[in-house]
């Protein structure tokens, strides 16, 4: 049976940022952290050599800048930087970001550098939708970083209430975090185990593993996927399973 890593993202007094990795289990050429800003504060982060930067705004409003443009974020907002450019925010609300650092190859650097596509930003709730075998009708699905904007990345997001589920699946082509949102409370299924899951929590889901989600009538569903893929493996694999909409 694989052992399952959860780690919760709490605000320390003594320093507004965490790192959250799961170092036991960490996925290969990842790293993650957790922001914690004020409303009228500021931040700053200098580009990287080896890894791109990608936010998730968890809760709160701020202004991302990068590359001279300016995106405007509510809660869940996504942002990736243009490689070699400092991404700076200004802070409107007292704001919680998670931050994933993606290592890339030197190729992949290049083509990142001169890639249309970024900066790029998705408001959440215009995000586009998918559907998914394993899923109920009432599930909502976002579609928040596609698959080939960042090398062997992408990120989306579950969302339903009440008695409901994601039914238990294998993808070996690919390795995977999530990310509950506050709401989150449900539990996570992995092979012959159940665990709960609560809210603002990293997950890493064993590789290879058979995993699922669960949720009673009172308890919500909302989470954030990171998939790390294999290769064209991986986005095969992406482009069979998500049908958009």
């Amino acid at each position: 049976m694989n052992n399952v890593m959860m780690k919760p993202a709490v605000p320390d007094s003594s320093s507004p940022v965490q790192n959250i990795c799961l170092s036991d289990q960490e996925i290969q050429g990842s790293r993650v952290y957790c922001h914690w800003l004020e409303k009228d504060g500021n931040a700053s982060w200098d580009p990287l050599t080896d890894s791109i930067r990608i936010f998730l705004l968890i809760c709160g409003s701020v202004i991302f800048e990068n590359d001279s443009v300016s995106f405007e974020a509510f809660k869940k907002g996504v942002f990736i930087g243009k490689p070699g450019a400092i991404v700076h925010v200004r802070c409107q609300a007292d704001a919680q970001i998670l931050e994933l650092q993606r290592f890339v190859t030197e190729e992949e650097w290049d083509f990142l550098r001169d890639s249309h596509q970024l900066p790029f930003f998705q408001n959440y709730e215009k995000a586009p939708r998918y559907r998914e075998e394993g899923k109920s009708e009432k599930t909502i699905n976002r579609m928040l970083i596609p698959q080939r904007i960042i090398p062997r990345f992408a990120m989306g997001s579950v969302e339903t209430h009440g008695k409901d589920y994601v039914a238990k699946h294998r993808h070996p082509m690919l390795e995977q975090y999530f990310f509950s949102f506050q709401e989150n409370n449900c539990s996570v299924l992995i092979d012959d185990k159940q665990y709960p899951y609560p809210g603002n929590t990293l997950l890493h889901i064993p590789l290879g593993s058979n995993h699922g989600i669960s949720s009673e009538e009172n308890q919500q569903i909302h989470y954030v996927w990171m998939d790390f893929l294999f290769g064209e493996e991986g986005l095969k694999y992406m482009d069979e399973v998500h049908h958009m909409i």
